[in-house]
């Protein structure tokens, strides 16, 4: 997932939480994930992983948006012969 995506992602989810009035523990726990975990995404400390991808995507379809992904490729997937 490329920085500008992380970023947008980071986006959206505060975005959420303001129009739900909710907070990162809130919306840490209706992820399923926990409220450090969260924190560190927002910090930029970690990097969403394709499991947290899957929890957003799940919970709030709207993220798909984000994402500039190739048809037929899921979040997080790699491309053949991409760099790691």
């Amino acid at each position: 997932m490329r920085d500008e995506e992380i970023s947008a992602l980071i986006c959206l989810l505060k975005r959420i939480m303001r129009q739900e009035h909710m907070t990162a523990q809130g919306m840490a726990r209706r992820l399923g994930f926990s409220p450090a975990h969260l924190s560190m995404i927002f910090a930029g400390k970690r990097r969403p992983g394709i499991r947290f991808m899957r929890a957003v995507l799940a919970r709030y379809p709207q993220a798909r948006k984000v994402f500039h992904a190739q048809p037929g490729r899921s979040p997080g997937s790699r491309r053949k012969n991409a760099p790691r």
